[in-house]
């Protein structure tokens, strides 16, 4: 059985989430949930996107940060091929960034290394706000996420 989630307080980020192809997680929002099969255990995360703001005001996804809150560990998926679509002054800085936050994210508690990008991130990297998502399979989340979140350049 599906049960579509209440999307009419979510971001543009959720424009594409099709809960009929992506089941093994579930955007919770206002007591709605994807269900997932009998005997799986499902489990409680935060889900944040990192975004850049181009010159021109767009702001494009760079990265998907998914708190696992019973693990508090912080997975990282970064989006592949950057270069040429982000300004070359700031491709190199960025990457650093990235591959500095998910070795980061493999050695700080998830939660406090989240706040922290919270607490300072606001200018060029931008970080949404959180969203609850319900999961049985994190691998599998994490690929379902990032294809629909992080598109291919």
């Amino acid at each position: 059985m599906l049960i579509e989630p209440d999307k009419s307080h979510a971001t543009d980020m959720w424009n594409d989430y099709d809960p009929h192809t992506s089941t093994s997680f579930a955007i919770l929002s206002e007591g709605h949930a994807v269900l997932t099969p009998v005997g799986f255990v499902e489990r409680i995360a935060d889900l944040v996107l990192l975004q850049f703001a181009q010159p021109e005001g767009q702001l494009l996804p760079i990265a998907m940060l998914l708190l696992d809150v019973h693990e508090n560990r912080l997975y990282v998926r970064a989006r592949s091929g950057l270069h040429g679509i982000i300004p070359a002054e700031d491709d190199e800085v960025v990457t650093l960034f990235l591959a500095q936050l998910a070795t980061d994210a493999q050695i700080t508690k998830g939660s406090t290394l989240l706040q922290d990008l919270e607490d300072r991130l606001s200018n060029t990297i931008r970080i949404s706000e959180r969203t609850r998502v319900q999961f049985t399979d994190i691998d599998q989340t994490l690929d379902d996420l990032s294809q629909q979140l992080l598109p291919p350049a």
